[in-house]
């Protein structure tokens, strides 16, 4: 741990020793590298950190579960809060942001005051539509929005607040994002690949592409993060480390996998 209390950038992830326990990997990732520490919890899905504490939600708990880091085996929950069915995480200044299932059977995007508490009340952000999707990312001032209605990804100023327009938004994408420390690359799952928008983004210019269908024992790419020039990104049973920016016909410098395969990713800095 550093002076200032904060830890020194991990890699998070969830599901990665069987479908009950989420990991710490230190950083930088090599090929076959085992977890720093293992904790186990009831069908963990989203993760998210920010230097000095951990998130992550639990799809079966209907709850967000708070962790004091640096993460060890016996590492237990400090704090958590209610969160039905949940979805996806950032945690950012003093906010944690959140994708639920809201009273109206619709997602929603929502925001907690940090640190959580056990009947801390959500600021809703935005509604969803019926059968919509979202997924989020974010740098130190921005929060990336994916939305499945609008096939869209928004871009919106930190801290979000309710009805806040974005600052600009992409059209025609949709699936997991990513996006660099200094907002130059936004990365964004289709299919089997991953596309690479370079920011600010213009309108018709066409991203870069990674496809996973050449690799073998590869499934469709999943959760992404990003550290220090290096995308992380899920894919079935593994996650594959890629240096950035894209090259042509570029292989991953890195590949740890297990039998139960992660779920999502995220990066403690």
């Amino acid at each position: 741990m550093q002076a200032d209390g904060i830890v020194p950038p991990m890699l998070y992830a969830t599901g990665c020793a069987g479908g009950y326990t989420f990991c710490a990997f230190s950083l930088p990732i090599h090929t076959g590298q085992a977890p720093s520490a293992i904790v186990p919890l009831n069908e963990p899905i989203p993760v998210a950190a920010d230097g000095r504490d951990v998130f992550v939600g639990s799809y079966d708990d209907n709850r967000v579960y708070e962790y004091a880091l640096p993460l060890t085996a016996s590492s237990r929950p400090i704090a958590s809060v209610p969160v039905f069915a949940p979805g996806g995480l950032v945690a950012r200044g003093k906010f944690l942001y959140a994708i639920t299932l809201g009273s109206r059977n619709l997602l929603e995007l929502v925001r907690f005051h940090l640190p959580i508490q056990a009947y801390s009340r959500p600021t809703v952000l935005i509604v969803g539509r019926h059968r919509d999707g979202f997924n989020i990312t974010s740098t130190a001032r921005t929060l990336y929005v994916a939305r499945w209605s609008t096939t869209s990804v928004s871009a919106y100023a930190l801290p979000m607040t309710h009805g806040e327009k974005p600052e600009y938004t992409l059209r025609n994408i949709f699936g997991d994002v990513a996006v660099t420390p200094h907002e130059t690359y936004l990365y964004v799952t289709r299919d089997d690949a991953v596309l690479e928008y370079h920011l600010p983004y213009k309108k018709g210019e066409e991203p870069a592409g990674l496809t996973f269908s050449n690799l073998r024992n590869v499934s469709a790419p999943g959760s992404m993060a990003v550290w220090n020039g290096r995308l992380f990104v899920t894919a079935g049973s593994c996650f594959l480390s890629y240096a950035l920016p894209f090259a042509r016909n570029m292989l991953p410098i890195a590949r740890v996998g297990w039998g139960g395969g992660p779920t999502s990713l995220a990066l403690g800095d």
